[in-house]
């Protein structure tokens, strides 16, 4: 993952996090460039690089077409 691609996904759209419990999040994104699964790879691979999280995942919720519209929900493990 570049500096570039990282700045590519974080400078669109608006996003919100919920905090569900001590071990997962819905982070919810609107008029997003990016499609959710694109988004929920580099979102998923970036927690657990810089967590050091053990397991990191993470599933579409509330998708609307054309997929500038989701939810994602994380779920992770601690070490």
């Amino acid at each position: 993952m570049s500096t570039a691609s990282t700045r590519a996904v974080t400078t669109y759209g608006t996003r919100r996090v919920e905090v569900l419990g001590p071990t997962s999040a819905r982070l919810v994104f609107r008029r997003e460039l990016m499609g959710p699964l694109w988004i929920r790879g580099i979102f998923t691979k970036s927690f657990q690089a810089l967590s050091g999280l053990a397991s990191v995942s993470a599933t579409v919720e509330r998708y609307r077409e054309p997929g500038v519209d989701f939810d994602l929900v994380f779920t992770w493990r601690l070490l």
